[in-house]
């Protein structure tokens, strides 16, 4: 387990599959909900209190959880403002879980997709365009050469796809590129990726 400070307000955790295996958990099973990771989110935010004086004590709390691709996951914790006086410990418990769970309800909502052309990746966003579909689209390309395209979804509009591909209305883009885990890849390409449209990429790139 590896900690690294961001800035006064965000701290990076990193936990290999190694540790979560020690902890009989998986990335998967990180969620506030599930005892054994609760007690592990309260065993790193006082370990971040006590020996790096990184303190959420009297604070909002956000957790942002990425799996990775070896097994083991990204923990990103942001403090945010302070609980009012009013506000009693366990709702700052509360205010963690529920951060927590919209973080993973937001995760759901993207889907992602690599290819290993730009016209590919030009070719989807058009067919996109063509057939009216409109979320959020944001594309990137890395040092491999290799191009992705990230789709933000609203709960109405996620409601009317499925989670997995090849079904529903964005399975014809397995003919130019393959799905990707969308917070993995989110992850990789923060480290590795450089971003090409930041917005409206599928009306940008169908003009190409």
């Amino acid at each position: 387990m590896e900690y690294v400070m961001i800035n006064e307000s965000k701290l990076k955790v990193m936990l290999e599959e190694s540790d979560l295996e020690g902890l009989e958990l998986s990335s998967e099973e990180l969620d506030y909900a599930n005892p054994e990771a609760k007690k592990l989110f309260g065993d790193i935010l006082g370990y971040a209190r006590e020996e790096l004086g990184f303190d959420t004590s009297g604070y909002r709390v956000l957790l942002q959880l990425y799996p990775s691709r070896d097994g083991g996951c990204e923990i990103f914790i942001t403090r945010l403002g302070r609980l009012e006086e009013s506000e009693a410990p366990k709702d700052q418990e509360n205010s963690v879980r529920k951060e927590a769970q919209r973080s993973k309800r937001r995760a759901k909502r993207r889907k992602a997709f690599r290819f290993e052309r730009l016209e590919d990746l030009v070719s989807a966003c058009k067919r996109l365009a063509e057939s009216g579909s409109s979320p959020q689209s944001e594309a990137f390309t890395d040092l491999e050469g290799e191009w992705f395209l990230i789709l933000s979804y609203s709960d109405e509009e996620y409601s009317e796809i499925l989670d997995m591909l090849p079904v529903s209305e964005l399975s014809f883009i397995s003919e130019y590129g393959s799905p990707e885990e969308a917070r993995s890849l989110s992850l990789y390409l923060g480290e590795y990726g450089r971003e090409i449209c930041a917005s409206d990429a599928i009306e940008t790139l169908s003009r190409l």
